[in-house]
């Protein structure tokens, strides 16, 4: 075709810099770019606060997690040499992606989180049209601290791939949730994109991957327009949202390769940060915080 166009607010695929770069190569560069600051300043999207929330992982989750990227880093060295000798990687290409994603598991499930959200929860019992992305593994108990919260439970259900089975059923929960019925909806994935709810003003991100066309899509849920009133009276003036994130730190005798690939790491989760900080409402705080993690890892500039 002599001319063609693509369209998306996704462009970088996850664990795939190549693929990323053949999709670039094909379209060239970028003819129109439309930002998240754009629409905010169109409004076309509403103002925001980001909350980037640090936590640990436990002794047990380190452990694997060093394991693994020391791993992900001695495939990455055999792919460049690999490379530069014009030699097929598909194979060591493969066993890295399935090592990344066993990684981004243990940050996904990260057992701090739990506790964590259960604090936030605990201060803003009043919480409404909140949305909480988890994983699998996260719902039940995501659920349990929702269910048992007191002086009283905070309203809640969950949609996930198999609960409801039907559309029907979704739309009908959803729908709820926008009538205040609900105090908030607990989505696996399911709720990360086709899903139109624009009452929805608040969000916690616990299944944090770091995969970025997933984070846009679930900041793109709460950050809709709504020139609605809400029962109290009140209107959606700004979105809030709270993102849980892990930023392990590397064992001292870490070999120069497991330092870079878990650097690399550091840096492509800082990226995103960066730029939901730099347009948030309370972006001077968020910064300082960025940069009290850049600060720690070494990292000058991103």
């Amino acid at each position: 075709f002599k001319y063609r166009i693509g369209l998306s607010a996704t462009v970088e695929r996850y664990f795939d810099d190549e693929g990323t770069q053949l999709i670039r190569d094909y379209f060239g560069e970028n003819a129109i770019t439309y930002d998240l600051g754009d629409a905010i300043n169109d409004g076309k999207l509403v103002e925001y606060y980001y909350y980037p929330k640090y936590l640990e992982l436990e002794p047990d989750e380190l452990d694997n997690y060093r394991i693994l990227s020391s791993k992900i880093a001695k495939l990455w060295s055999l792919i460049q040499k690999l490379r530069r000798e014009k030699k097929s990687y598909f194979k060591e290409e493969e066993q890295m992606f399935q090592q990344n994603l066993k990684r981004a598991k243990i940050i996904k499930n990260a057992r701090q989180k739990i506790p964590a959200f259960k604090e936030l929860i605990d201060k803003d019992p009043n919480l409404k049209y909140t949305i909480v992305f988890c994983s699998g593994e996260q719902i039940d108990e995501v659920q349990g601290i929702l269910n048992k919260r007191l002086p009283r439970p905070i309203s809640n259900r969950r949609i996930t791939q198999n609960d409801p089975k039907r559309k029907d059923e979704r739309a009908r929960i959803l729908q709820e949730f926008a009538d205040g019925r609900y105090q908030i909806v607990i989505g696996i994935q399911i709720l990360n994109e086709g899903i139109d709810v624009p009452e929805a003003r608040n969000c916690f991100i616990l299944e944090s991957t770091g995969n970025p066309k997933e984070f846009i899509q679930r900041r793109g849920r709460v950050l809709r327009v709504f020139r609605g009133t809400y029962q109290d009276g009140t209107k959606k003036e700004y979105s809030i949202i709270n993102d849980f994130l892990v930023m392990p730190e590397m064992d001292s005798n870490a070999s120069d390769t497991d330092l870079q690939v878990h650097k690399n790491y550091i840096e492509k989760q800082l990226k995103r940060q960066i730029k939901m900080a730099e347009i948030a409402k309370n972006s001077e705080k968020c910064l300082e915080e960025i940069d009290k993690i850049k600060e720690r890892f070494g990292i000058d500039q991103i």
